[in-house]
Formats: structure tokens, C-alpha cells, sequence
């Protein structure tokens, strides 16, 4: 079973993400992934929407490429549970589509919420990869997952 613990000491969401999958260029996304959570949290607290949406955006792109990897690693081990959790990345990826789809409205009318649903999110994600932590781990190499932050 993958160990969980937090990508940083100060993270607002705490550790949602599983650091270690077996598979090092996985357990670098998710650590990207946390970071960049914690991120957006951080920019929802301070009230600074802009940065909370373009945050958002980054996000978006970089679990969509992550998603891509998971299943690529998934597919080619023949993981029984691949489809399960290749359906869950779908159901992941429509909320988050959603949000941006209704203009950010969630974020700009309900703050909390937006980082509440993030968590659910990412939580959801976490049990899967758990339970598919064997299947990274066998997986060949990956490249780096580039996400281009804001300075």
C-alpha cells in the first residue's frame, strides 16, 4: 500500500496525494500535484482570484497529463483495475471541466467550496492509486510532467 504524506509543511490541503506509488516519475507528479494545491488553496485564502484561476487552469492541464500517464502505465501492465480507475479519471476531469465551464462561479461565490471539492477530488484520486500502486510500480520510465507556474 502507498505511504501518504504531506508535500509540504505548510500545506492547507493536507495530504491527499500518495508520495509513493512505486514509480518515480508518478510519485514526482503527485508531489507536483500536491504543491500545486496547496497553491491554489493558498491563493483562495488570500482572495487573490486571478491567481486562484489560472492556478486552476494549471491544475486542469497538468492532471489531465498525469491521467494520461497513470493509464498509459495501467494499459500496459494489463492491470485488472484499470478501467475502473481510467472511469474515474473521467469522473474527475468532467467536475473539474464543470467549473471552468460555469466561469469559475463556485470559486468567485463560494470559495471554501471550491477548495472543499478540490480535496473531495483529490481524495477520490488517492484511493485509486492505491489501489493501483503495483501496476506503477512495474511500469517503464516517463518523462518529467512539465507544469508552468506562475513565478
Amino acid at each position: 500500500m502507498a505511504s501518504v504524506s504531506p508535500s509540504m509543511s505548510s500545506d492547507p490541503l493536507p495530504s491527499f496525494i500518495p508520495l509513493s506509488s512505486g514509480h518515480v516519475a508518478i510519485d514526482e507528479d503527485h508531489r507536483q500535484l500536491a504543491d500545486l494545491a496547496a497553491r491554489f488553496r493558498q491563493a483562495v485564502a488570500a482572495s487573490n482570484l486571478p491567481l486562484a484561476m489560472h492556478l486552476f487552469e494549471v491544475l486542469l492541464s497538468g492532471m489531465q497529463a498525469h491521467f494520461k500517464r497513470e493509464e498509459g502505465l495501467l494499459i500496459a501492465a494489463s492491470a485488472p483495475e484499470r478501467y475502473d480507475h481510467m472511469a474515474m479519471h473521467e469522473d474527475v476531469m468532467r467536475e473539474l471541466l464543470t467549473i471552468r465551464q460555469d466561469g469559475f462561479r463556485v470559486l468567485r461565490c463560494w470559495p471554501d467550496r471550491a477548495v472543499d471539492l478540490l480535496g473531495h477530488l483529490l481524495r477520490r484520486t488517492q484511493a485509486h492509486d492505491r489501489r493501483s500502486a503495483p501496476s506503477f510500480a512495474g511500469g517503464g520510465s516517463l518523462p518529467p510532467l512539465a507544469l508552468l507556474l506562475p513565478q
